[in-house]
């Protein structure tokens, strides 16, 4: 008689069972199961990058763009709302003050 793992009750073969097939098949079939049914939940998102990252190291560029200036949205949802520069380099997210010393990002 075969153990089951504690999670999913896939069938676990002692070492002194033979080997069957068709216990093999139907973990197969559930571990299959499982993931259809994660990977239907999680396609169901509409857009992974819209969540909030407070990680500036690991910002999430969503428009793909090298840099934004002007009052636009721009990498992790931050929104110039006078001049400057936002871009994303290897040290993280950088804002360039190019205007007035008043110039901000939210």
């Amino acid at each position: 008689m075969p153990d089951y793992t504690k999670n999913y009750g896939l069938k676990k073969p002692k070492q002194t069972n033979y080997y069957n097939v068709d216990d093999f098949n139907e973990n197969a079939d559930l571990i299959d199961s499982k993931l259809k049914s994660l990977e239907d939940k999680v396609s169901n998102f509409s857009n992974l990058n819209l969540l909030i990252n407070t990680n500036f190291i690991n910002a999430v560029n969503q428009r793909g763009k090298a840099y934004y200036t002007g009052s636009e949205y721009t990498i992790d949802r931050w929104k110039c709302l006078t001049g400057g520069i936002v871009s994303h380099s290897a040290n993280g997210l950088e804002l360039d003050k190019t205007g007035s010393p008043y110039d901000i990002c939210s």
